[in-house]
């Protein structure tokens, strides 16, 4: 099996109306392991709502990441994650909280070296040790940076679906 052949049709095929160029194998291995790394800073993102160590979270936000979570704006990695304090400290998240946000389809694009893009679709789950009752369901739209110290959340715009 030619997998050079396999590697660039996974990387290069036309997906609806996105199209990531490529033009040898190093920019395949390259726009392969940006969008596994952003794949899994998104899954890490989830879990560390749910549970885990919040300066973990900070570590996967750009300083001057801008989110809108349900049409309120927030700027700043610090702003956003004392946003996170907050919901943790008033049970809605965060470990005790007996939630879970669950990521389903994930499609991701790298445009460069330096950007890409994702959209997720969620589910948040409540009553976790209980009756597990599904109470939102949504998306995220996201903008990724990678300015030499890995990817970064840039920007997220959540919505309900």
């Amino acid at each position: 099996m030619d997998h050079t052949r396999v590697l660039r049709a996974l990387t290069s095929a036309e997906v609806g109306r996105h199209h990531v160029p490529v033009t040898d194998n190093n920019d395949i291995l390259r726009t392969l392991a940006a969008d596994l790394e952003i794949r899994n800073a998104l899954a890490l993102l989830a879990e560390l709502t749910d549970q885990g160590d919040l300066a973990v979270y900070r570590e996967l936000l750009a300083d001057d990441v801008h989110y809108d979570m349900f049409g309120n704006m927030t700027d700043g990695a610090d702003t956003v994650l004392a946003g996170m304090g907050s919901r943790r400290a008033s049970g809605n998240t965060g470990p005790g909280s007996n939630t879970r946000h669950v990521l389903t389809t994930v499609r991701v694009e790298v445009q460069s070296a330096t950007d890409a893009s994702s959209h997720a679709l969620w589910q948040f789950y409540t009553d976790t040790s209980g009756a597990k009752t599904l109470s939102v369901l949504g998306t995220y739209d996201d903008r990724w940076v990678n300015r030499g110290t890995g990817w970064k959340l840039a920007s997220r715009a959540v919505a309900a679906a």
